[in-house]
């Protein structure tokens, strides 16, 4: 907790320090972990979705608004959790949650920085901005900031592989209801039809994009080598993990799909809308 104290002063989040509860003169305390409650929300799609359409010049964006707001309910009702001011403690009721959301969203976690974990933190995060309705003038404010920190750093992605600390900057409410709605569908979607996507292989896969695009000015197309761990478990371990095709579970959901093929189309086609807008604005604070 003190070198997280340490690295949030650091990064210039100075202004979180409080006095400390037995309110010794000249003494501080970092408010490390914010307080959390469940909270539903009501999104009128409808209303939303075609305020942006109306408000778009992009005529592919117009038409794929078009298409959601015929394969979308006029408006659904979602429940998590989401920070809550320390000298509250508590939703009052009968007062919008957008006037008793903090500034920021402190957290520590005992779990390692594993895509899986990151996900999470992206959903909360895109969650938070929802029920907060956070405006463009929030933005602008930085006011709406999530920094979680892990317990350990994760060498599934290699991008992040010695970072156990992220930050995320505040959504304005429409972009963030537009990127929790995808991963709404995503989720019915998955429900029916077996997808071969596993956040640690999009993120690296969009860590190779972007490589790519940097050095090269080109394009990077899935190669066998960078996904061995998918095609074969390792050879140091007898154990065959969830994360490899050969585990009991993914040999039934491919059945005679070529594994690699799978993984490869998942990849090219859903990588990008999914986890592109996560992986541009995480923020490594370890850096």
């Amino acid at each position: 907790m003190l070198e997280f104290k340490e690295q949030l002063i650091a990064n210039g989040f100075g202004e979180n320090i409080v006095p400390n509860e037995d309110g010794i003169e000249g003494t501080t305390g970092l408010q490390l972990l914010t307080p959390t409650a469940e909270h539903p929300v009501q999104i009128e799609l409808a209303v939303l979705l075609n305020r942006v359409n109306n408000e778009s010049s992009n005529e592919t964006d117009m038409m794929g608004m078009g298409a959601l707001l015929i394969l979308l309910p006029k408006a659904i009702k979602i429940k998590g959790s989401v920070p809550i001011l320390t000298s509250i403690s508590v939703i009052q009721a009968g007062v919008p949650y957008a006037q008793q959301s903090p500034k920021q969203w402190l957290n520590i976690l005992p779990n390692s920085a594993s895509p899986r974990h990151l996900l999470k933190f992206w959903l909360s995060h895109l969650y938070w901005q929802v029920a907060r309705r956070t405006t463009a003038e929030q933005v602008a404010l930085n006011d709406g900031v999530s920094i979680w920190r892990f317990n350990k750093p994760s060498s599934q992605v290699k991008k992040y592989d010695k970072t156990i600390a992220f930050k995320l900057s505040p959504i304005v409410y429409e972009d963030a209801v537009i990127e929790l709605i995808k991963w709404a569908v995503f989720g019915k979607l998955t429900g029916q039809v077996p997808i071969t996507l596993l956040p640690e292989y999009a993120l690296n896969y969009l860590d190779q994009c972007s490589k790519s695009e940097d050095s090269e000015g080109g394009s990077y197309w899935p190669k066998r080598a960078d996904f061995s761990d998918w095609l074969r478990s390792s050879y140091h371990s007898d154990t065959v993990y969830d994360t490899c095709s050969q585990h009991a579970i993914w040999q039934y959901v491919l059945r005679d799909q070529d594994a690699f093929k799978a993984l490869s189309r998942a990849l090219t086609t859903l990588a990008r809308p999914l986890y592109e807008p996560m992986f541009t604005v995480l923020i490594d604070l370890d850096g």
